[in-house]
């Protein structure tokens, strides 16, 4: 017997999978969750208005790509681009070398 609950419940189901790390078994979310927080702010803010807004109602309002476009005023197929180049922007922020530059200066 299959139950289907929707969108949300499957999300959900997705979210609480661990991330495994590269070096295995230990989940990569676990390591220092704060340090990602406060490393991930900066990159969110450096989107245009566009990416912010498409990743707020595809993450937290947990629209679809054709829901997010409707609302948007654009193809389906542009919000599927538009997503894809910006989780690999966010991505790419994220596993960047640290800056070198001292905290003082």
């Amino acid at each position: 017997m299959r139950c289907v609950r929707g969108r949300r419940t499957f999300t959900a189901q997705l979210a609480a999978r661990p991330l495994v790390s590269a070096g295995g078994g230990v989940p990569a979310s676990a390591a220092d969750p704060v340090t990602d927080r406060h490393s991930l702010r900066p990159l969110l803010a450096a989107l245009t208005v566009l990416q912010q807004r498409m990743l707020a109602l595809r993450f937290f309002d947990d629209l679809t790509q054709t829901e997010i476009a409707a609302q948007l005023g654009v193809k389906q197929m542009q919000i599927s681009r538009l997503l894809v180049a910006t989780l690999v922007q966010l991505r790419t922020g994220m596993l960047a070398e640290p800056s070198a530059v001292p905290l003082g200066e």
